[in-house]
């Protein structure tokens, strides 16, 4: 999946590109983090393949993964954008845009 967060940022003027390891946020979670970062701050986006339906406890995670990006690297983050492949359950899909996270269907 990394190859299509690339190239679908590449046209939008972010200055780098960083992938973070999960393990410097503490996370055993089998996702991927990347920070891609612009003159007005910077976006922050996960990507999940996994096979089991998304769910509000899972937007709670990511909300606390961003939080500690931030402490740790103390970048801002002025997006937060979260790609994903299983089905996700209709109120965790609401509870996530009242959080201001950017849902991303990808189908594979």
């Amino acid at each position: 999946m990394n190859s299509e967060i690339i190239s679908t940022f590449n046209s939008y003027g972010y200055k780098s590109y960083k992938s973070i390891p999960l393990s410097a946020l503490k996370s055993k979670k089998k996702l991927e983090c990347h920070y891609l970062e612009c003159e007005n701050g910077g976006t922050l986006v996960f990507s999940s393949v996994a096979k089991s339906r998304i769910l509000s406890k899972d937007i709670d995670v990511l909300d606390e993964l961003v939080f500690k990006f931030v402490q740790i690297f103390e970048n801002p983050c002025d997006k937060k954008i979260f790609y994903y492949t299983s089905p996700i359950c209709s109120k965790a899909k609401e509870y996530a845009k009242k959080k201001g996270w950017i849902l991303l269907h990808v189908s594979l």
